[in-house]
Protein backbone atom coordinates (compact mmCIF):
# COMPACT_ATOMS: atom_id res chain seq x y z
CA UNK A 1 0.00 0.00 0.00
CA UNK A 2 1.25 2.94 -1.10
CA UNK A 3 1.72 6.60 1.19
CA UNK A 4 -0.21 9.76 0.66
CA UNK A 5 2.32 12.04 1.58
CA UNK A 6 -0.41 14.75 1.65
CA UNK A 7 -1.57 13.29 4.97
CA UNK A 8 -0.40 13.21 8.37
CA UNK A 9 -2.30 11.42 10.96
CA UNK A 10 -1.43 11.90 14.65
CA UNK A 11 -2.35 10.27 18.01
CA UNK A 12 -2.68 11.90 21.27
CA UNK A 13 -2.94 8.37 23.61
CA UNK A 14 -4.59 9.25 26.77
CA UNK A 15 -3.85 7.18 29.80
CA UNK A 16 -4.70 8.14 33.15
CA UNK A 17 -3.41 11.62 33.73
CA UNK A 18 -0.74 11.00 31.19
CA UNK A 19 -0.02 10.96 27.28
CA UNK A 20 1.99 8.63 25.22
CA UNK A 21 5.35 10.74 23.57
CA UNK A 22 8.05 9.66 21.46
CA UNK A 23 11.54 11.15 20.81
CA UNK A 24 12.17 11.62 16.88
CA UNK A 25 15.41 10.76 15.83
CA UNK A 26 16.40 14.61 15.59
CA UNK A 27 15.52 14.90 19.84
CA UNK A 28 12.16 16.73 18.89
CA UNK A 29 9.57 15.30 21.48
CA UNK A 30 6.36 15.11 19.86
CA UNK A 31 3.00 12.36 19.98
CA UNK A 32 3.58 9.41 17.54
CA UNK A 33 2.26 9.71 13.93
CA UNK A 34 2.77 9.32 10.64
CA UNK A 35 1.72 9.34 6.37
CA UNK A 36 -1.17 7.95 5.71
CA UNK A 37 -1.81 4.87 3.75
CA UNK A 38 -3.93 5.34 -0.05
CA UNK A 39 -7.04 4.55 1.13
CA UNK A 40 -6.29 4.16 5.33
CA UNK A 41 -8.58 6.67 7.11
CA UNK A 42 -6.72 9.00 9.36
CA UNK A 43 -7.79 7.87 12.31
CA UNK A 44 -6.99 4.00 11.36
CA UNK A 45 -3.38 5.57 10.31
CA UNK A 46 -2.83 7.15 13.66
CA UNK A 47 -3.81 3.81 15.01
CA UNK A 48 -1.37 1.98 13.40
CA UNK A 49 1.69 4.45 13.46
CA UNK A 50 1.11 4.79 17.09
CA UNK A 51 1.37 0.42 17.15
CA UNK A 52 4.61 0.16 14.80
CA UNK A 53 6.45 3.48 16.28
CA UNK A 54 6.09 2.46 20.65
CA UNK A 55 4.49 -0.87 20.20
CA UNK A 56 1.08 0.59 22.02
CA UNK A 57 -2.55 -0.39 21.01
CA UNK A 58 -4.81 2.44 20.92
CA UNK A 59 -8.46 3.16 19.66
CA UNK A 60 -9.35 6.79 18.21
CA UNK A 61 -12.07 8.65 20.66
CA UNK A 62 -12.55 11.80 18.14
CA UNK A 63 -11.10 13.75 15.49
CA UNK A 64 -9.26 17.09 16.71
CA UNK A 65 -9.63 20.19 15.47
CA UNK A 66 -7.47 20.70 12.61
CA UNK A 67 -6.41 24.15 10.33
CA UNK A 68 -8.41 24.04 7.29
CA UNK A 69 -6.28 22.74 3.77
CA UNK A 70 -3.96 21.63 6.77
CA UNK A 71 -1.97 18.49 6.11
CA UNK A 72 -2.19 17.69 9.35
CA UNK A 73 -5.09 15.21 11.06
CA UNK A 74 -4.89 15.26 15.20
CA UNK A 75 -6.99 12.41 17.05
CA UNK A 76 -7.50 11.91 20.43
CA UNK A 77 -6.95 8.02 21.88
CA UNK A 78 -7.35 5.99 24.62
CA UNK A 79 -4.81 3.44 25.55
CA UNK A 80 -5.73 -0.37 25.12
CA UNK A 81 -2.86 -1.78 26.31
CA UNK A 82 0.64 -3.02 25.30
CA UNK A 83 4.48 -2.36 26.65
CA UNK A 84 6.66 0.40 24.85
CA UNK A 85 9.06 -1.05 22.12
CA UNK A 86 9.91 2.13 20.30
CA UNK A 87 11.02 1.15 16.59
CA UNK A 88 14.18 2.36 16.64
CA UNK A 89 14.47 2.67 12.59
CA UNK A 90 12.08 5.67 13.17
CA UNK A 91 12.25 7.13 17.12
CA UNK A 92 14.71 7.00 19.68
CA UNK A 93 12.42 6.42 22.21
CA UNK A 94 8.66 6.36 23.72
CA UNK A 95 7.44 6.95 27.35
CA UNK A 96 4.50 8.23 29.11
CA UNK A 97 4.21 11.89 30.13
CA UNK A 98 1.83 13.63 32.89
CA UNK A 99 -0.27 16.05 30.97
CA UNK A 100 1.34 19.27 32.56
CA UNK A 101 5.00 18.31 31.71
CA UNK A 102 4.07 17.25 27.80
CA UNK A 103 2.66 20.87 27.69
CA UNK A 104 6.07 21.98 28.70
CA UNK A 105 8.05 19.80 26.85
CA UNK A 106 6.32 19.04 23.25
CA UNK A 107 8.60 20.71 20.92
CA UNK A 108 5.84 21.18 18.16
CA UNK A 109 3.31 23.97 18.38
CA UNK A 110 0.36 21.63 17.08
CA UNK A 111 1.04 19.23 19.36
CA UNK A 112 0.92 22.06 22.30
CA UNK A 113 -1.92 23.58 21.09
CA UNK A 114 -4.24 20.14 20.30
CA UNK A 115 -3.18 18.63 23.64
CA UNK A 116 -4.14 22.33 25.51
CA UNK A 117 -7.18 22.39 23.52
CA UNK A 118 -8.58 18.71 24.25
CA UNK A 119 -8.15 19.08 27.94
CA UNK A 120 -11.50 19.70 28.97
CA UNK A 121 -12.58 16.55 26.34
CA UNK A 122 -9.92 14.35 27.77
CA UNK A 123 -11.60 15.33 31.43
CA UNK A 124 -14.83 14.22 30.43
CA UNK A 125 -13.64 10.64 28.60
CA UNK A 126 -11.49 10.02 31.43
CA UNK A 127 -12.70 11.46 34.34
CA UNK A 128 -12.43 8.37 36.38
CA UNK A 129 -8.81 7.85 35.75
CA UNK A 130 -7.51 12.01 35.75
Amino acid sequence: MNKDTSQVAIAIVVRGDEVLTITRRHGAVAFPGGYVKTGESGADAAVRETLEETGIRCEVICPLESRPGGHVRRYLAKYCGGEIRPQLSEICGAGWLPIPEALETLNYVGDRYSLMHSLRRIEQEFRDTV
